[in-house]
């Protein structure tokens, strides 16, 4: 479908929907620290970026009824979205660990756009752990 109709754009209603995803992120936020509840947020990473590899690109599958947009344009949408949740945290003192940073783009962590493969997700369990070991167990508030 990519090769069908190409969308190389960002989605009109991207800021609109950044909006909504900034409103319901501080909803998830207030209600948790109603109930006294600690959050650990974490990026989306994904395979997504501008002039990515042939043998990568024909992994990805995501599309919409009319086409298919270009890995560039879903790193722009996913790269927006990430830097809302860690603006987001950043305003609230939550912890919000940077997966989309961490991980390498490439089928060592991925079998297809977004969802890990066995070493991608043992490689979160790490840096999971290594948080909760070194972060959570503290006494201190949330960063």
């Amino acid at each position: 479908l990519l090769g069908q109709n190409t969308i190389d754009t960002v989605p009109v209603q991207l800021p609109s929907s950044l909006g909504q995803y900034r409103t319901n992120l501080i909803e998830i936020i207030k209600l948790c620290a109603g109930r006294q509840q600690r959050l650990v947020f974490l990026t989306q990473p994904t395979l997504y970026r501008e002039g990515m590899p042939r043998d990568l690109e024909n992994l990805l599958w995501e599309h919409t009824e009319t086409g298919a947009y270009t890995p560039g344009a879903l790193a722009t949408v996913l790269a927006a979205y990430n830097a809302t949740l860690q603006s987001v945290c950043d305003e609230y003192g939550i912890t919000c660990i940077d997966l989309a940073s961490k991980l390498r783009k490439d089928t060592s962590v991925f079998y297809d756009d977004c969802h890990f493969n066995l070493n991608g997700c043992n490689t979160i369990a790490t840096i999971l752990c290594e948080y909760i070991a070194r972060d959570l167990r503290s006494p201190q508030q949330d960063r």
